[in-house]
């Protein structure tokens, strides 16, 4: 969720699933180091380039497009699933290791 209208619809939607308001903050880079060993990590620094690597598009999944299946998935939907693990996944095709293939987010 990139823009401000992208989270205030994810902080709805998880506050209808959840019954109960929610707020969502932004984290400055700069403060995640001490949070991250604030909630027990030892070594963030790896974490940390991570996070970078995937916001700033330089880490790319193995064969990048030529390996991954995008499709559309209603954010309730995804949000669903998170609160509600006992739920069946939505039907997709193919498989992948670390199980079925749900596709991207559409807000």
């Amino acid at each position: 969720m990139a823009a401000p209208g992208d989270a205030r619809r994810g902080c709805a939607t998880f506050a209808e699933l959840l019954g109960r308001p929610v707020r969502m903050d932004a984290v400055p880079r700069d403060t995640w180091e001490p949070l991250f060993r604030s909630q027990g990590m030892k070594n963030p620094i790896p974490r940390i380039r991570m996070l970078d690597g995937f916001n700033e598009g330089w880490i790319e999944f193995e064969n990048g497009e030529a390996s991954s299946r995008k499709g559309e998935v209603a954010l309730k939907t995804v949000l669903q699933m998170l609160i509600e693990p006992e739920r069946k996944p939505p039907h997709v095709e193919g498989e992948c290791l670390a199980g079925p293939v749900a596709g991207l987010i559409k807000l």
